[in-house]
């Protein structure tokens, strides 16, 4: 990040930072598709796609990193994505799996920009939320102290990646791991 500031070319990674926001290319050249440089050069944390509300450990890492880099402010419309996984799992599981396999095809199956309001709005609406319901929800006293609360408690509890797992006290971490989670729930 301090390269970044200084004008030296970045590049992020996995366990130093925000993913694929920047590339180094052979020939010297940054390739920064989603204005990850201006991000850093503004110190803000921000989502680049809808993927980042379908992995709710995408959302602790986020937290992980505004905790840590405290200098740092998380973009508006990224706290929304991540209070609306937040706000809709308080609401029970249907409209939590609905929100996330929402945002998931707003992704992956008919991508949008999950960074314009009237993009969210539309998927919302198309999901079978009401937008303004739902960005009346995600602004809820309640539902900021859950995801402080989420984010406290997995910390806590070691998870520093998706997908993570626990059975009891045990923690799996990778969907490379998924038959030793059937395993050990076996033992249970």
């Amino acid at each position: 990040l301090e390269a970044a500031a200084s004008g030296v070319p970045v590049v992020a990674t996995e366990n130093g930072g925000p993913v694929d926001i920047i590339a180094n290319c052979r020939n010297g050249e940054l390739v920064d598709p989603h204005g990850g440089r201006e991000d850093l050069e503004q110190r803000v944390f921000r989502h680049v796609s809808s993927a980042f509300a379908e992995d709710p450990v995408r959302i602790l890492r986020l937290a992980r990193f505004a905790a840590r880099f405290t200098d740092f402010t998380v973009h508006p419309d990224t706290l929304a994505l991540m209070r609306g996984a937040v706000a809709t799992q308080m609401q029970g599981d249907e409209p939590f799996q609905r929100y996330m396999q929402a945002m998931y095809h707003a992704m992956f199956g008919a991508p949008r920009n999950m960074g314009e309001p009237a993009e969210v709005a539309a998927v919302l609406t198309a999901a079978g939320f009401d937008a303004a319901q739902f960005m009346a929800q995600v602004g809820e006293q309640a539902v900021k102290d859950r995801l402080k609360d989420n984010t406290q408690r997995a910390v806590a509890r070691g998870v520093f990646g998706a997908p993570s797992f626990f059975v009891g006290d045990e923690l799996f971490w990778g969907q490379d791991r998924l038959d030793q989670v059937a395993q050990a729930l076996a033992r249970v």
